[in-house]
């Protein structure tokens, strides 16, 4: 089997497992039937597709997160972008699960957060809130993702949080959740953002 026939066979392979991931959490997200899932589920796709090839990160090598804790002492832009995560929280099991995905699993994780965040600020616009209120709603309920040196400085604890640390953030709101709904929901309803509440709960040692 050449070369490209792989890499094709284990793309198809992707494309599979993330289809039994996603379609559901599309349903259930969207509000919408099994065969509007699938429709969205392929539009998502064919985005994050040409988002990975426009940014070159479709190129990048497999178990990318081994090369770049392994390059960390010889590269001072990976040892800054490292540094950056830790900062933040990041360890290095965190790095390893993001960046050994596939950039598609990568990019359509991402993109299905985007989906529910846009979903849900829909809601509140038809509910009657303004685009300000509606915004502010989004994020004091769900998570934002993305470069934390990104936005001002004036209210850091509200920043974008590191893709890296998506994995501990679902799981500790699944036991949030699950030991403490009403508690959870205070909390978040407490602090200016979900972000906020996050970044306390990793400098307590909670997540």
């Amino acid at each position: 089997m050449g070369l490209l026939s792989k890499l094709l066979g284990k793309t198809l392979a992707i494309k599979k497992e993330m289809e039994k991931i996603y379609i559901p959490q599309l349903m259930e997200v969207m509000d919408i039937s099994l065969p509007q899932a699938q429709v969205t589920f392929i539009k998502l796709l064919e985005q994050v597709r040409q988002e990975s090839t426009d940014m070159g990160t479709a190129r990048l090598p497999e178990r990318y997160g081994n090369i770049l804790l392994a390059s960390e002492s010889e590269d001072e832009a990976i040892r800054s972008m490292i540094a950056s995560r830790r900062r933040e929280g990041v360890k290095n099991e965190d790095i390893r699960w993001w960046w050994n995905m596939h950039d598609l699993e990568r990019r359509m994780m991402l993109k299905v957060d985007e989906q529910r965040r846009t979903t849900q600020y829909l809601r509140y616009r038809q509910a009657g809130l303004s685009k300000d209120e509606a915004g502010a709603k989004v994020r004091t309920y769900y998570p934002t993702y993305g470069d934390p040196d990104d936005l001002p400085e004036d209210k850091p604890e509200d920043n974008h949080l590191p893709h890296e640390l998506k994995r501990r953030i679902d799981r500790y709101i699944e036991r949030r959740l699950e030991m403490d709904g009403d508690g959870l929901k205070q909390d978040m309803e407490a602090s200016s953002t979900f972000n906020a509440l996050l970044r306390k709960e990793i400098k307590d040692g909670n997540l």
